[in-house]
């Protein structure tokens, strides 16, 4: 039988994409999976569209916070809810192709592999493609410190198998903190397919649009990560991140992740 996949979506006053995102889940060609979505106190009605939708399929649940938490805290909550061996990352305002699932969980059952990602597109919100991103076939600990190729939209990692202390409770960057923190607790390779099977919608005032606000995020992370132990170490690493990325975006226009 095939394995049971829990397919996390944390959401926030995402009313204008959120029913694309679950569309996207349940046209998958693989159906053996749950949805669990949290909905991170909305204000417009992002709680209505996708409580709607989940009456007409048991296989989505919806969780709701009632004050605004965070990303990382909604995406704690549908982990520990979680009841597949495997998880994987949707946010609200993205969308999978048909048969992103089906490949990934072949490619991970039949390499053995903890934790995977795969390529995807870059659309602004005019649905203009800007960008395709195909990843390197695998990535270390070390080779995440210095730039992130892991769209979160894109990640599955076997649960059943895999150790996670804990998600980085921080409001920016938490994503990225979650693959470093499943790497070096792990110590294993984040393996890509590296086809584009997702698709990544850049808004406005995403991260890519602020390079001293990008710069200062990713300090923080950083802070956050080596627990402040020391600032020169931690601005080395944000600074040699952003000059590693800003060359990945020159020469790819790629996007900062």
């Amino acid at each position: 039988m095939n394995p049971l996949v829990s397919i996390i979506m944390p959401a926030y006053n995402a009313d204008r994409f959120i029913s694309n995102s679950i569309n996207s889940v349940i046209n998958q060609t693989y159906q053996n999976w749950e949805l669990l979505i949290v909905d991170d106190n909305s204000s417009d009605n992002t709680y209505s569209i996708a409580k709607e939708i989940s009456r007409k399929d048991k296989r989505i649940k919806i969780y709701q916070f009632n004050s605004n938490k965070g990303a990382s805290l909604a995406r704690e909550l549908a982990y520990t809810k979680s009841k597949g061996d495997y998880v994987a990352f949707l946010d609200s305002d993205d969308q999978w192709k048909e048969s992103k699932l089906e490949m990934q969980v072949n490619f991970m059952l039949r390499n053995k592999i903890l934790f995977s990602f795969t390529g995807y597109e870059v659309y602004n919100e005019s649905n203009k493609h800007t960008s395709t991103i195909t990843p390197p076939l695998k990535i270390s600990f070390e080779d995440l410190l210095k730039t992130n190729v892991i769209g979160c939209l894109t990640v599955m990692v076997n649960k059943k198998n895999l150790k996670i202390s804990k998600f980085p409770n921080t409001r920016t960057r938490n994503d990225y903190l979650l693959w470093l923190t499943i790497l070096n607790e792990n110590k294993i390779f984040a393996y890509s397919i590296r086809r584009p099977l997702s698709k990544y919608i850049v808004h406005k005032h995403s991260l890519t649009s602020n390079n001293l606000k990008f710069i200062f995020d990713t300090f923080q992370a950083y802070d956050y990560y080596f627990d402040k132990s020391n600032k020169l170490k931690i601005l080395f690493y944000a600074l040699r991140y952003f000059i590693y990325t800003l060359k990945r975006k020159l020469r790819k226009n790629d996007k900062v992740a």
